[in-house]
């Protein structure tokens, strides 16, 4: 049973984490650990650029769904594009949830392709 992330806490919890994790790099490491995957060292570099563009990147559904526990607290972020990231459909659900949480992520919003019931 895989230990509760960043977004698993509750808005008061997520404040005061979000106060000693201002960047969410540390958000980020811990989710890596957490799904099992190495961080990308383009998303640390960039996370507080208004516009992320981490296209063919190859995340996976794993790889997406550790971006997008940071993101969901991340106000620096205005546009995201994650296409062509083979994020299947726990990747596209967990980036699906992220946007519900993140309202500063508007425009475009992300672009998911489908085909033959898979999501890249």
């Amino acid at each position: 049973h895989a230990p509760p992330l960043h977004c698993d806490l509750t808005p008061a919890q997520r404040h005061q984490h979000a106060a000693y994790d201002l960047t969410g790099q540390t958000c980020y490491m811990t989710a890596c650990k957490t799904f099992r995957v190495v961080p990308a060292s383009y998303f640390l570099q960039h996370m507080q650029n208004s516009t992320l563009v981490m296209m063919h990147r190859g995340l996976g559904p794993q790889g997406t769904k550790a971006l997008a526990v940071p993101l969901v607290t991340n106000t620096s972020i205005l546009r995201l594009n994650l296409r062509d990231n083979w994020m299947e459909g726990m990747g596209g659900a967990a980036i699906a949830e992220m946007l519900k949480g993140n309202c500063y992520i508007t425009a475009p919003r992300p672009q998911l392709q489908c085909s033959g019931g898979e999501c890249r």
